[in-house]
């Protein structure tokens, strides 16, 4: 499965859009991967910042999700959750652990999807989150693994003090995001907008 072609940003209207989907393309992701990018992708195409009441879908980039934006699939019940922790084509592994723990919230245990050259995706499940009512998937990319190599044990923790340090920024495999819901601004992607997968 190829990438799906650039958006606008991502073909030259948005710099960082364009540096984050040139990087993506000399990636050398299986089918699953890659398919599980595009969605992604699309999915943050179609999402909203929380706080705004229009619940317009803005169009900045889809490859700015690997700056690590805190996305939540509103109303899937966990869907993705169970989809991509239990596809043999990913990578996974449950945070837990000493030392691997997330400051992230989840009702369930978290675990990381590896990409080759692009981080990790941590994904879990909330309910009644910041006014998103029932249990959803919630997903954002980070620099770096809790659950592989000791190295990346110890990058992840250094990460972990430039999130705090940003104003809880997140910080992703190709850059930093605002979009945190540890300051009530996560991305959220209705039912209705999901792209197809």
């Amino acid at each position: 499965m190829p990438h799906d072609g650039p958006d606008g940003a991502e073909g030259g209207g948005n710099a960082t859009a364009t540096a984050n989907y040139n990087r993506l393309i000399n990636l050398n992701f299986s089918t699953e991967e890659q398919r599980l990018s595009n969605f992604l992708r699309a999915l943050y195409r179609a999402s909203h910042a929380q706080g705004d009441l229009t619940q317009m879908p803005f169009v900045v980039g889809g490859a700015l999700v690997y700056n690590g934006a805190n996305i939540r699939i509103s109303g899937d019940d966990g869907v993705y959750y169970s989809l991509w922790r239990h596809n043999p084509g990913l990578r996974t592994a449950p945070r837990t652990g000493p030392l691997s723990g997330s400051s992230h919230q989840s009702d369930v245990e978290q675990y990381e999807i590896y990409l080759e050259g692009a981080g990790v995706f941590l994904v879990g499940i909330s309910h009644n989150f910041g006014g998103i009512a029932g249990p959803h998937t919630w997903f954002q990319s980070e620099k770096h693994a809790a659950m592989g190599s000791w190295g990346q044990n110890i990058m992840h923790g250094l990460t972990y003090f430039q999130h705090a340090a940003s104003g809880w920024q997140q910080v992703g495999a190709f850059g930093t995001s605002p979009y945190s819901e540890k300051s009530n601004n996560a991305l959220v992607v209705l039912r209705g907008n999901y792209p197809a997968y």
